[in-house]
């Protein structure tokens, strides 16, 4: 078996025509063209280079052509902590629709922060989103503070705007009333 060799003045065939082993390596690195990988297994095939097949298979994997989840997708052939995570977000889901939760949600949508969906608004930052979701959590119980009302609002970061709060020391305007809002 061939392990390193230099490949200088060597060529693949594919139905395009010949091209040159290194650069049909550097290509298959960043863009997978499918007839190049052909030629490049065909060549690895040939020649038994175990260093071509390898570096073939890498790019295949990464343009994800090996991944096969079968015919179906179900619960019986996914990962376990892919179930795990599910069930954490069905269960933070259910706690958001509790009659507490709802009483939060109906005051917040009166005082103009989310709409009737618990979306929210366009006046809303997202610092006061973070004062919403921190106090949400708080007392409502939930793990994911952050995950659950990013998922929810399709917003990203949440904690990183909850440490510039914690850096700057200003809080954002309205606080007080979302504070109202959380109070028991």
């Amino acid at each position: 078996m061939v392990k390193h060799r230099d490949y200088k003045g060597e060529y693949i065939e594919t139905c395009k025509g010949s091209v040159p082993l290194r650069k049909a390596l550097d290509i298959v690195r960043y863009f997978p063209d499918e007839d190049i990988l052909l030629g490049l297994y065909a060549y690895a095939a040939d020649h038994q280079d175990t260093f071509i097949l390898k570096q073939t298979r890498l790019a295949q994997k990464r343009a994800c052509r090996t991944y096969d989840l079968g015919p179906v997708a179900s619960p019986g052939n996914l990962p376990r902590r892919i179930l795990d995570i599910e069930s954490v977000n069905e269960q933070e889901d259910d706690l958001l629709s509790t009659d507490k939760a709802v009483a939060y949600w109906e005051l917040l949508c009166k005082e103009q922060f989310v709409d009737e969906n618990h979306q929210l608004l366009p006046g809303t930052s997202r610092k006061q989103a973070v004062c919403i979701a921190e106090a949400f959590a708080e007392k409502m119980n939930l793990k994911a503070k952050w995950k659950t009302f990013e998922r929810l609002w399709g917003i990203r970061n949440l904690a990183q705007e909850k440490w510039d709060i914690q850096q700057t020391g200003i809080l954002p305007p309205r606080h007080k009333i979302i504070e109202s809002i959380f109070e028991d």
